[in-house]
Formats: C-alpha cells, structure tokens, sequence
C-alpha cells in the first residue's frame, strides 16, 4: 500500500483521461473536491501537506515534466481519517479541459517524530502510476521532485460540481447521466429536484447524495435505497412504493417536510445520530 505518514515526501500521481471517463467524468469540468481511500491512518500528522494539479499528456508518473504546478489544496497539519474516503474540498478548483490526463503532485514537511509507516492507501497496479521521494532528515519535501518508481497508484475520486439539477430530459432513470445537469450524483454533490422537469425520477437501485431539494416529484421503487449524507428538505412530493430513505455520515440531519409524508423505510445510520 501506499505509505501516506513517513519521513517528509513528495510524489506525483497520474490518472489518465480514459481512467476519468470511465469513472463517470462526463467530460470537461470544474474539480472542486478530491480524496482518497484511507485504508490505515497514520499516527502523526503531517505538516504543510499540499496538492498540486496541472494537465499532462504522460499516461505514467514518470513521465511528467516538472514545475507549471498549481496549488489546490493546502492544510497546515493533516490528520487522515481511516476507513473510508477523506475528502478535501479545494482551496482553488481546478478546471479539466476534458482531453488531457492530470497528474497530482502531493508533498509535506517532516513530521516531528521522523520516519514511520504507519498510514496507507487503498491501490491498484499501475504501470510507473506512482513516483515518489522520501527524505530520512528535516527536509521540507515540498522543494523537490520525486525520483523513485512504482507501479501502482493510489484510488481516487474526484468532484467535479458540489450541485447536480434533475432534468428529466430522457426518461425517469435516476441513474442516467443524461437526466442530471452535472451526471448522476455521488455522495459529496448536492441535489435539486424542480418542479420543472420533463419528466419525474425514479430510484430502482441504491443512490446517493448529499443534501437533496425535493420541489417536484420522486418516486422509490420495491428494494431501492437513496443514502442521504446531509439533509433532505421536502416541499414537494414523495411516493414510496417500498424504497429506504437512509441518513449516513458523520454529521447530523435535518429532513423536514412541507406537508405530512407517508413513508415505508427511515433508517438513521450515521455516527452523529
């Protein structure tokens, strides 16, 4: 795995335009928000951690050019949480052209106890994905650039709009890219369902969001799930045909509806209550 607490490092990681699309990027956009999976956390923090971004048309780490870099994400001390994905919102959003690759380019200081091994990624083999130093003294690794190879790259997930507005414009299926404004939504987007919209959805599957506007209508077939992580605020209409509404997350909920709501499954899973 990818060690993500020892010594002071920097490291370049690239993931591909191909790699994007099949992920779900629907092409060019504004990133607003990145993370990774953290598999282990590691027991320091590390000072002056700081993501960098800038295209690239490499397909392996070791092929990027140095400098031409822009400063995304920076934090004074971070502290990783473990067991799932740790996301950032950027300090200034990076705006993919939609052709070429991204690479990644993360480094800080030392962390005041020296080396130690303790935090790592979720990963998947890469051919030279991944490149990277690591310093043994108190070097801010933040001046250099990485010399040693890998082939593997730590996962990812990208969010290119924190809002995605349900359309309808080609049928009622949820999970349909081309009903939303800005693609089906993940569970960092934001979602707004108006009253306008061509056509009402429908959720026959699991789904997630974070905060949802319900204006119009939505239906939850037999066995679907929405995971909600923020809140849902209903003024419009719900028609449960068997569906689970779940609250997941750290954070605490509001789900406030307009008129007396009839509902099959309320589940409140999330660590705050």
């Amino acid at each position: 795995p990818v060690n993500i607490s020892t010594r002071s490092a920097v490291s370049y990681i690239v993931y591909t335009r191909a790699e994007l699309l099949a992920g779900g990027a629907i092409g060019s956009g504004e990133i607003n928000k990145l993370g990774f999976y953290v598999t282990n956390a590691p027991i320091y923090d590390m000072p002056n951690y700081t993501i960098q971004m800038k295209h690239t048309s490499a397909t392996r780490a070791n092929g990027v050019s140095n400098g031409g870099f822009t400063d995304v994400k920076t934090i004074d001390s971070y502290s990783p949480s473990a067991g799932g994905w740790d996301m950032h919102d950027l300090d200034t959003p990076f705006d993919w052209n939609g052709s070429d690759n991204i690479v990644i380019r993360i480094c800080w200081s030392q962390i005041p106890a020296g080396s130690n091994n303790s935090g790592q990624l979720r990963i998947n083999t890469s051919t030279r994905g991944y490149r990277y130093r690591a310093f043994t003294f108190f070097y801010d690794a933040c001046g250099y650039n990485p010399n040693t190879n890998r082939n593997y790259k730590p996962h990812i997930r990208f969010v290119f709009q924190d809002e995605t507005e349900w359309t309808g414009s080609v049928s009622t299926n949820w999970f349909s890219n081309d009903n939303w404004t800005a693609g089906v939504p993940e569970a960092e987007m934001n979602v707004n369902i108006p009253v306008s919209a061509i056509r009402n959805p429908l959720i026959d599957g699991l789904a997630y969001c974070n905060n949802i506007e319900l204006e119009g209508e939505l239906t939850f077939a037999a066995g679907s799930e929405l995971d909600v992580n923020g809140d849902f605020v209903n003024t419009g209409l719900i028609t449960d045909l068997g569906g689970t509404i779940e609250f997941v997350g750290p954070a605490t909920h509001v789900f406030s509806n307009s008129e007396p709501t009839d509902l099959g499954s309320v589940h409140l899973n999330s660590s705050a209550g």
